[in-house]
Parts: structure tokens; C-alpha cells; sequence
């Protein structure tokens, strides 16, 4: 997706304020912070801080003080409270506690040695309106950092926004966001520029801020991070009261899962901003696993849903009788149910809806039979299918089904008669099978030595026509000769008995990237002996069995250098051999 960097001022025309706002903060410091710590301390000083507070109370000299970072209250911890004790069935548990103050669930550390690199992380989605438009919906995903290291009694938050969403009905939903790196060293969000060369954004802190189509999320990036997600759902509830919003459906949509994620929530905004009245006449057909789809799978739809329609009655690719409208008040209808309903009644056939959704556990893979040609029938297939199962131990009416259709498609490879019943619905559907995948296999395997033996023939003739280039480098003596190779079987050869790679130098030589050379021993021209590799005049590489060079100072050593003072240095030109 094309991505744009904009300034902060662009990203923030819409919005409030690129920084979270009081209400987001009072969100993020009250609930998103669900789970933090005690901190206990004991001895002199501790309880002298806590009279200051409590000095009505008589606190005895070996009482431990618990300070809670959620509410930053402090109270005496019981004596059954024990730091880093654990449930002996579930020993990787932390210890954990709830304040008496404000409920917090937190885990029990000592102020003296536990404290340490102690870091809370949320990732946190908020929702809000636009200071522009009333029917636009703003997201805003927020890191949000607590450190006890420094000080457990103020433990201040900070923040940091790194995605900014934009949604409106009608309209192509937008992303924004930038990266940016909490410091545990200095404490304070730093940029990204070190490990991936973003530049420093406007602020100097994070990278600066990239726009897409594509709506995604960050969450998971942060998860892995240590950050925990959390979304303010109550946000999002506020927000689609608004007039363009109010038959969005999203009360109803997140009813059928009370678990999902801000990237849920954001990419459901997305979609109906997208397709508006398409997912709120789903919606309300009781046509949900279809949005869902819609929102996690997207492409799964398309074999039922037009969402390029203009009009209402296209959007479903089926027509669905009084009877079928009564069956999906009743029923839940999967995507896979209409998408196989429509390509049954796309082939002519006549089947209620009720009948394609009980099919379906046979005929689950539309996308396959989408492809059938012929289409077959249904009912018919189905009783094919229970008479075969019954000849083979293990195989059932589901399997035979399902290789049917890749029957079929073998059949029309093969180019066979399917108008002949026997050949369309043999007797031993699974020996039928086997006989058309092996002689499928078969003409794939001579399609392909076809275009090899085609391809090889091609090269022969580009080195054929480079041999004549290469006459000018042909050089012999006394004991030695050197010429171009000839062809890709020579190639081959030479690289078998030499044990080397010049096999796979055929392309490169073919091509005129490289040149290769054999030197022969005059007394046995035809046996491989030395392989030489020539690029811009220069000798690259020479070698003979098991890659090894020649010895220094032998009649090969000597020999080459020849041959590169004569032929490729162009010296000596009246020397002959």
C-alpha cells in the first residue's frame, strides 16, 4: 500500500490533540493499568513515613508496609502475604494480590530487591469524535509506560501516540502512524533511527508519521515487546451514537465474541466505512459469519457477496426464497453454506437453502467446485458417493466427494469424454482416480522433458554460435592444445569425470557471460584434462580433477602462461608455437 509522511500538523487536523486527552489519560491511569504492584518495605524508616500518614494507628516495629502504584496508598501488609510465594500446582504463577484500597490485582515486590528494571507497558486503543466532522470516528493507539524503578511512590506515566485512525461512512478509511523505542536505560521514549534509518520525526522523539490505506495494528508488535493490549471499548460504544454510525451494528456483531481485540474493533470501523449499508443489511439478516469473514478473512466472501453492487438485491450472488429467509432467522448460515448455495443455483440447479447447508459438510471446498466443468449434480454425488464407500475400508462418502472434482479436472487434462456415464461415474471410482493422477503425473513429466529438451536445444545453439567468436583463442603446441567447449554434453562431461562445476556454468557460457575453455594432452584429445574459465581476457580460473590447479612449474603451468602472453595479452606476435 503507497505510504506518504506527513507532518504532525496534517495528522493532527482532525483530531483533538495528538496527545492522549484527560479523559484518555484518566482511562489509561485508572483501568487500563488493571494489574500493577505492591511494593513492601519494612524496617524504621518505612514505618516512620507511614505514621506521618496513619498516625492513629499503632504499627508495631516488625509490621511491613505495602504500597500500592495503582492508587499510591499504603496500608500493613498481612502477615500471610509472602513475596514471590506461589501455588505449588502452578509454580510459574506470580504472587499476586489485590490492594484493600482500590482493588487492584498487583504482584508483591520488596522495595529493596525486586524492584529493579520493574516496568509496566499497556498498548492502549482509545476512540474519539472529530473537531471537523460529527459523523468521522478517531482511534488512537497509545503507549502507555509505568516504572517503579525510580520512584514506586509517584510512578508517573508516560505516553506516547503511535497510531492515529480515521473513519467515516462512505469514505476510504485511513491510517496513520510512526515508530518509536521505550529506553529502559534512559526511561524516556526514544526514535527507531538506530535499528531500521527512520529519520527523527518533528518532535525529535519517534519516527515521523507515515499514511496508509490499509488499515492495520501495531498491538502485535507491542505484545512481543511486553507491552499488554487493552481498548477502551466504552469509547467506541460512545462514538456510534452518532447519526452516521447508529446502524453500524456493533453492539450486535461483538455480542457473538465478548473477547475481541482493538484490531477488531478497528478493522469492523473500517469495513463499514467501507461498505456501510452492505454490512448493516448483513447485520440484520442475521447474516453475521459473513461480516465476520468479512472483517478477518475478506477474500472467503466473494463467492457470495458482491460488495461492488449498487443496488441492495445485488449484493447477495443467491436468491433466497420466503423459505430460506425463515431458515436463516433460525439458523446460523456459514459463508461456506451461501457460498455453495450460490454456485448451485449458479449451475441450474434446484436446492433450497436448508439442502446446500446440510451439503456442506460433504462439499466443503466451493473453491474447487466452483472450477467443475461439468458441474455435476449434487444429490446425484452424493448417492455416488455412499455406494463407494462401501468398496474400500477407510474411505468415506466425505473423501470420495472431495477427489471428484480433482477427478474431473483430470479427466478434462486428459481430454476424456465426460458425456460417457462410465467415464463420468466409473464403478471403482478410487482405481479410476489412481489411473488418471498416474497418467496426469506421466504427461507433466513429458510436457517437462519437452521444454527442457527444447530449452537445451536453444543453448546448443547459442554456443554454437559463440564457437566461432572463440576460434581466434585456439592455441597448441608440441604437447598441449586449447579450445572453446563445443556443446552442453562436453560441458557435462568434463564436469562428471573432473569432479568439478562446470556443469552449471552452461547458461553463463551460452549466454556470452563467461567463456570456458579445455586444454587437452595432443596424445588424447578426447579425455577431459585441464578446464579453463576466460572473462575480459583474463584467466579466472584453471583446473583440473577435484578442482585442483596446476602445479608450479609443470608443462601445464607453462603452457598457460603461454597461451595468456600470446592470445590474450596480444605479446610476442610473432612467436609461434
Amino acid at each position: 500500500m503507497g505510504k506518504k509522511i506527513l507532518s504532525a500538523e496534517a495528522v493532527a487536523s482532525h483530531f483533538r490533540s495528538i496527545e492522549p486527552t484527560p479523559t484518555q489519560l484518566r482511562y489509561i491511569n485508572e483501568i487500563a493499568f488493571d494489574e500493577e504492584y505492591i511494593v513492601v518495605s519494612r524496617g524504621r524508616e518505612a514505618i516512620r513515613e507511614y505514621k506521618k500518614t496513619h498516625s492513629k494507628e499503632d504499627v508495631r516495629s516488625k509490621e511491613r508496609i505495602g504500597h500500592c502504584t495503582h492508587c499510591h496508598q499504603e496500608f500493613i501488609l498481612p502477615e500471610t502475604w509472602k513475596i514471590n510465594e506461589t501455588d505449588p500446582l502452578r509454580r510459574w504463577d506470580k504472587q499476586k494480590r489485590k490492594c484493600p484500597n482500590c482493588g487492584c490485582t498487583s504482584e508483591l515486590i520488596s522495595a529493596h530487591r525486586g524492584i529493579k528494571k520493574r516496568t509496566l507497558r499497556r498498548y492502549v486503543t482509545c476512540f474519539e469524535s472529530s473537531k471537523k466532522d460529527p459523523d468521522v470516528i478517531l482511534g488512537k493507539g497509545i503507549m502507555a509506560i509505568r516504572t517503579v524503578e525510580d520512584d514506586y511512590k509517584t510512578c508517573d506515566t508516560v505516553t506516547y501516540t503511535v497510531t492515529m485512525y480515521y473513519f467515516k461512512p462512505g469514505e476510504t478509511p485511513v491510517m496513520y502512524k510512526r515508530q518509536a523505542w521505550y529506553s529502559m536505560y534512559s526511561h524516556r521514549v526514544v526514535p527507531y533511527e538506530h535499528w531500521y534509518g527512520y529519520d527523527v520525526g518533528e518532535d525529535g522523539i519517534g519516527s515521523p508519521w507515515m499514511r496508509q490505506k490499509e488499515i492495520s495494528d501495531l498491538w502485535h508488535q507491542y505484545i512481543n515487546r511486553g507491552y499488554s493490549p487493552c481498548i477502551d471499548k466504552d469509547s467506541a460504544m460512545r462514538m456510534i451514537r452518532k447519526k452516521a454510525w447508529k446502524y453500524c451494528q456493533l453492539e450486535k456483531f461483538i455480542k457473538s465474541n465478548w473477547r475481541y481485540t482493538a484490531y477488531d474493533y478497528l478493522r469492523y470501523f473500517a469495513e463499514y466505512a467501507k461498505y456501510p449499508g452492505k454490512i448493516e443489511m448483513l447485520m440484520k439478516m442475521n447474516l453475521r459469519c459473513i461480516v465476520e469473514d468479512k472483517v478477518f478473512k475478506d477474500g472467503i466472501t466473494k463467492w457470495c457477496i458482491n460488495w461492488q453492487a449498487t443496488k441492495p438485491k445485488d449484493v447477495l450472488r443467491c436468491r433466497l426464497t420466503k423459505t430460506d429467509k425463515e431458515y436463516i432467522k433460525v439458523f446460523t448460515v456459514s459463508t461456506e453454506s451461501l457460498s455453495l448455495y450460490s454456485l448451485i443455483q449458479r449451475h441450474g440447479q434446484n436446492y433450497t437453502l436448508a439442502e446446500a447447508d446440510s451439503l456442506r459438510k460433504y462439499v466443503y471446498d466451493y473453491r474447487r467446485i466452483a472450477q467443475a466443468k461439468p458441474f455435476p449434480d449434487i444429490r446425484k454425488l452424493l448417492k455416488y458417493g455412499e455406494k463407494q464407500e462401501h468398496l474400500y475400508v477407510g474411505i468415506s462418502k466425505e473423501v470420495v466427494i472431495h477427489d471428484y472434482f480433482d477427478y474431473l479436472r483430470e479427466c478434462r487434462e486428459l481430454r476424456y469424454n465426460l458425456d460417457d456415464k462410465t467415464i463420468a461415474w466409473p464403478r471403482d471410482f478410487m482405481q479410476a482416480h489412481r489411473a488418471t493422477s498416474r497418467l496426469c503425473q506421466i504427461k507433466k513429466m513429458e510436457i517437462l522433458a519437452m521444454k527442457e529438451k527444447e530449452r537445451k536445444n536453444w543453448l546448443e545453439s547459442k554456443i554454437t554460435k559463440r564457437l566461432k567468436e572463440l576460434e581466434k583463442y585456439k592455441f597448441e603446441t608440441e604437447n598441449f592444445l586449447i579450445r572453446p567447449a563445443a556443446s552442453i554434453d562436453e560441458l557435462i562431461q568434463e564436469g562428471a569425470e573432473n569432479h568439478s562445476c562446470v556443469g552449471s556454468y552452461i547458461d553463463t557460457y551460452a549466454h556470452g557471460n563467461t567463456n570456458i575453455f579445455f586444454i587437452r594432452q595432443k596424445d588424447s584429445p578426447g579425455a577431459p584434462f585441464f578446464t579453463v574459465e576466460i572473462r575480459d581476457d583474463r584467466i579466472i580460473q584453471c583446473r583440473t580433477k577435484d578442482n585442483k590447479n596446476a602445479e608450479k612449474g609443470s608443462d601445464v603451468e607453462q603452457f598457460v602462461k603461454l597461451f595468456e602472453r600470446i592470445k590474450l595479452q596480444g605479446q610476442q606476435k610473432g612467436e609461434t608455437a
